[in-house]
C-alpha cells in the first residue's frame, strides 16, 4: 500500500503584504499549499498575490470559486492558469456543469503553449458542499428530504443507504422507488442531517466529476461516502478543528485525528494555525494529530 502523506492547505485571508508575509514566512516549513483567499487577492490583486506567496517555495492554491457562465467561468479558469499557479477552484453548488466543461476545455486548449512556457497547468479543485453550511442553509435554497429518503441509524447500514439513492438518481429518473407514503421535508436529529448533507454533496459533487473534475472538496464527514462514488478522485477537507481550535463559523467537523482515520490526507487548515500565538507550532501539532490518526487505524 502506498504510503500516506499529509498535505496542509494554509489560508492566506489577510488583507496586506505585510501580513501576508509575516504569516507565511512563520508557516512556510509546516505547511504545503497556501491558498490565497478573496481577502488577500481582492486587496492586492492576483498578479501580486501570487507573486508574493510564491517567494516562500509552497504550492499556490487560488480560491476563486469560479460560478458564472459557461463563457465567463471558461475565461476566468484561463486567466488564473496564466498565473502560474498549481491550483484553482469552482462553487460547484452555484455553477452549471456546462460551466466546468467549458472550463476543463479551456485549460486543454491553451496546455501545449502553458507548457511550452514553463507554466504549470493548475489541478482544478470543485468545492462541492461549503463546511460552514448545515441544513437550515440547504432547506434555505430550497431543497428537502427527497420522497425515496431512507434513515438507518446503524452508520454503515446509512452509508449503503446514502451511496445507492445517490446512485439511483440518473438521468432524471428513480430506480426502485418504493411508492407513495408519508413525506418528510427535514431530517431529524445530527445523525439524520449528517445524513442529508452528505446525500447533497454527493449530487453536487457528480456535477463536478461529470463536468470533468477529478479533485472534490468537503467536509470530511462526507469522505467515506465520496471514496466510495468518487474511488479515482482525489478528496480536499475543510472544517479541519484540532480539539483545541474553536470551531468559529465551521459547521461540519472533524479533528486532523478523525481526518485521517476516514482517509483524508489533504486538509485545509486556516484559523487554528494564524490565531495560534505560535503558528508554526500549532500546524506541527495538526500534523502530528493527523499521524497519530493514521498510526491507529
Amino acid at each position: 500500500m502506498k504510503k500516506r502523506e499529509l498535505k496542509i492547505f494554509f489560508p492566506v485571508d489577510v488583507p496586506t503584504i505585510k501580513k501576508a508575509r509575516e504569516i507565511m514566512e512563520k508557516v512556510a516549513d509546516h505547511v504545503d499549499v497556501f491558498k490565497l483567499g478573496h481577502e488577500f487577492t481582492y486587496s492586492l490583486g492576483l498578479p501580486l498575490a501570487v507573486e508574493i506567496a510564491t517567494e516562500f517555495g509552497q504550492r499556490i492554491m487560488v480560491d476563486s470559486k469560479l460560478s458564472d457562465i459557461p463563457t465567463t467561468v471558461a475565461a476566468g479558469a484561463t486567466s488564473i492558469a496564466w498565473k502560474n499557479v498549481d491550483y484553482l477552484n469552482f462553487a460547484v453548488g452555484n455553477c452549471q456543469k456546462s460551466a466546468l466543461v467549458a472550463a476543463v476545455n479551456a485549460i486543454k486548449v491553451i496546455e501545449p503553449e502553458l507548457k511550452e512556457k514553463g507554466i504549470i497547468v493548475p489541478e482544478f479543485i470543485a468545492v462541492a458542499l461549503m463546511t460552514s453550511w448545515n441544513v437550515d442553509d440547504i432547506i434555505d435554497h430550497g431543497i428537502y428530504l427527497p420522497p425515496w429518503w431512507k434513515f438507518d441509524k446503524d452508520p454503515e447500514v446509512q452509508l449503503e443507504n446514502i451511496v445507492e439513492m445517490a446512485e439511483a438518481e440518473v438521468g432524471g429518473i428513480i430506480k426502485n422507488w418504493e411508492g407513495e407514503r408519508e413525506l418528510r421535508l427535514r431530517p431529524e436529529g445530527e445523525a439524520e442531517e449528517n445524513s442529508f448533507m452528505t446525500y447533497v454533496a454527493l449530487k453536487w459533487a457528480r456535477v463536478a466529476n461529470e463536468g470533468g473534475i477529478k479533485t472534490l472538496l468537503s467536509s470530511p464527514l462526507e469522505a467515506p461516502a465520496f471514496r466510495r462514488v468518487f474511488p479515482d478522485c482525489s478528496f480536499v477537507s475543510p472544517g479541519i478543528r484540532p480539539p483545541w481550535a474553536k470551531k468559529n463559523d465551521q459547521k461540519r467537523t472533524m479533528t486532523p485525528y478523525q481526518a485521517a482515520q476516514v482517509w483524508v490526507d489533504n486538509l485545509v487548515v486556516g484559523r487554528p494555525i494564524r490565531d495560534a500565538r505560535d503558528p508554526a507550532e500549532a500546524a506541527r501539532r495538526i500534523r502530528e494529530d493527523w499521524e497519530k490518526g493514521v498510526v491507529e487505524m
